[in-house]
């Protein structure tokens, strides 16, 4: 499968908040689910660098890079067990080392 990693765009944003509000991904998360307003303003102020898994060119989950380099990787229930993580992950490494984290 191929898995590319792009920025989000606008557009990106009623995916990134469905696939964080998956139970898998809720259960994962210090906050749990969380509201369509807490998203948006999230979304509009985040210090965050955001990056969508596509999968085959399909959307298949999401990669949040924290200010402090913490890093949430988040995949729809359809790719999990397939490896696309960690094929991102690796893509997600050269990224994260231009953007100055270690």
């Amino acid at each position: 499968m191929n898995v590319e990693i792009y920025p989000t765009l606008d557009n990106d944003k009623d995916f990134f908040f469905r696939l964080r509000n998956d139970p898998v991904t809720c259960r994962m998360s210090r906050r749990g689910k969380i509201t369509q307003e807490e998203h948006d303003v999230w979304w509009a102020k985040t210090q965050d660098h955001r990056f969508i898994i596509l999968a085959d060119r399909a959307y298949a989950g999401y990669v949040r890079i924290g200010p402090d380099g913490t890093l949430s990787i988040a995949l729809d229930n359809l790719y999990r067990g397939l490896g696309i993580g960690t094929q991102a992950l690796w893509q997600i490494r050269k990224i994260c080392g231009r953007l100055g984290y270690r």
